[in-house]
């Protein structure tokens, strides 16, 4: 008896169970909403970007944006109430620093006037002081010839000392009053009980401390407001996105089947309707054990419709054993071939069966 013959090595791989198809892909609902479907049957080839239909959702929870429009409404109220208060404190400070000025301005003519008045009183004693240094010499002589008294050199004396402390009282009051101008030309007033600046200044000085204290406040408030319209306009986005949406095809594809109604209310993510994408036509081969073990991802194939025609060239891109099948399939090995054609592509033809070769 004979031993069975091997096959021969050089055997070339392929198969004549070979499908034309293409990649299937699955359109899901965007956000949750009432479904309204275009008219299109089944099997329409469809360009890319063509609009199948709409979603509407008229159940969104706005209380999100209510409650932000009313925070955002009182944040201004509260920005334009610090704003006015602020311009207030302006006008009051500008009106109380001009009367503070002219304050200042009528203390300087004041001290200046007593300022004359003291060089007044010490030139008069200036003049007392020579008049009482000459009858003092001129007693002097009297009292060494003989003619006036000791008594009334004595006085001469007395007089000579009055006049020079009138003179020298009035150089200190002059100093005391030189440097109260010089204080008051800064602002300062010494000759006020318990402070040293007018009531106006003062008045101007708490102006100003509130001037500052306002615009920290009012920077705080508008960095508030900011922030909570920039959340309100967030939100606003947010429900635009999820108050309607388009429903479109990404690339040229067919329609296979629709899984919802129109008028139905579909949640997020819920399937809506299968298309094969055009662009992407796959032929899967249902080979044999020792063919798939032959094959690798990557491997170049070419496809044959049956009755001849062009033949296309693929590559391998997915190989499925019995066990990662379809379910509905049976349990063959299949290897699924990419094809890279574009007329095939633009016809999207899809059903026709033919060989393979690897």
């Amino acid at each position: 008896m004979n031993p069975p013959q091997a096959i021969c090595a050089t055997e070339p791989l392929g198969s004549t169970n070979a499908v034309l198809s293409a990649t299937p892909v699955v359109l899901r609902a965007p956000i949750d909403g009432q479904l309204a479907l275009d008219l299109i049957a089944p099997g329409t080839l469809l360009d890319a970007k063509a609009p199948i239909g709409k979603l509407t959702n008229t159940r969104l929870d706005n209380s999100r944006i209510n409650e932000l429009m009313a925070q955002v409404s009182a944040a201004e109220q509260e920005v334009d109430l610090i704003r006015r208060r602020i311009t207030n404190a302006e006008q009051e400070a500008v009106e109380a620093l001009s009367q503070a000025t002219s304050f200042q301005k009528a203390r300087v003519d004041q001290i200046g006037s007593r300022l004359d008045e003291s060089e007044a009183r010490i030139r008069n004693a200036q003049a007392r002081l020579r008049e009482a240094e000459g009858i003092q010499g001129r007693n002097e002589q009297l009292l060494r010839s003989g003619v006036a008294t000791v008594a009334a050199v004595e006085q001469a004396r007395r007089g000579l000392e009055v006049a020079r402390g009138d003179l020298d009282v009035a150089i200190r009051q002059r100093q005391g009053i030189r440097t109260e101008l010089d204080a008051a030309s800064q602002g300062i007033f010494t000759g006020e009980t318990g402070t040293n600046r007018s009531a106006s200044q003062q008045q101007y000085d708490r102006l100003r401390q509130q001037q500052r204290e306002l615009s920290a406040l009012f920077s705080d408030r508008q960095a508030r407001l900011d922030s909570l319209r920039e959340q309100l306009m967030q939100e606003r986005l947010q429900i635009a996105r999820r108050v309607s949406a388009d429903l479109e095809v990404m690339v040229r594809s067919r329609l296979i089947r629709v899984q919802a109604q129109s008028g139905e209310f579909v949640r997020q993510g819920q399937e809506i309707a299968t298309l094969i994408d055009c662009t992407r036509p796959l032929v899967i081969a249902e080979v044999s054990d020792r063919i798939f073990r032959s094959l690798s991802m990557g491997m170049q194939g070419s496809f044959t419709p049956v009755g001849g025609g062009q033949t296309y060239q693929g590559t391998i891109v997915e190989l499925q054993t019995p066990l990662t099948s379809q379910p509905g399939q049976s349990g063959a090995y299949r290897a699924i071939m990419q094809i890279n054609n574009s007329t095939l592509s633009e016809a999207c033809t899809t059903g026709r069966a033919g060989r393979v070769s690897f």
